[in-house]
């Protein structure tokens, strides 16, 4: 993480990649000529995200047994300590959350869609 804040010149708080992709999270959002850097040095798909972006997406709640068991709404995420604050009905073993495209608005209509994943 610490090559990717000193490219982009803003603290990066979260990260992940894959073959073709990166995922990064960020407390404010970097100069547009860094992401360009970063998308020319690594010749992946970049993703930036600000802190807050993930605040009411609709998830998926995995349960113990693998299967989608409910769906909630996620409210934060604290990336220091890797804890997530979900709205669901579901009061089970959560054994993942997949995060998804829909943002809601505070009184639960759709305002609006988020890029890929948040993290």
């Amino acid at each position: 993480m610490k090559e990717l804040t000193a490219i982009l010149g803003v603290r990066v708080v979260a990260a992940s990649e894959t073959n073709d992709t990166i995922n990064i999270v960020v407390e404010q959002y970097p100069r547009q000529q860094a992401i360009d850097e970063l998308i020319s040095k690594k010749a992946k798909h970049v993703y930036v995200h600000v802190v807050g972006d993930e605040v009411n997406v609709l998830a998926g709640i995995i349960g113990p047994n693998g299967k989608e068991e409910a769906i909630g709404i996620v409210k934060e995420i604290d990336y220091t300590n890797m804890k997530m604050k979900i709205v669901t009905p579901y009061q089970g073993e959560i054994k993942a959350v997949i995060l998804g495209v829909i943002k809601l608005s505070d009184d639960m209509v759709e305002s609006g869609r988020v890029q890929k994943c948040v993290i």
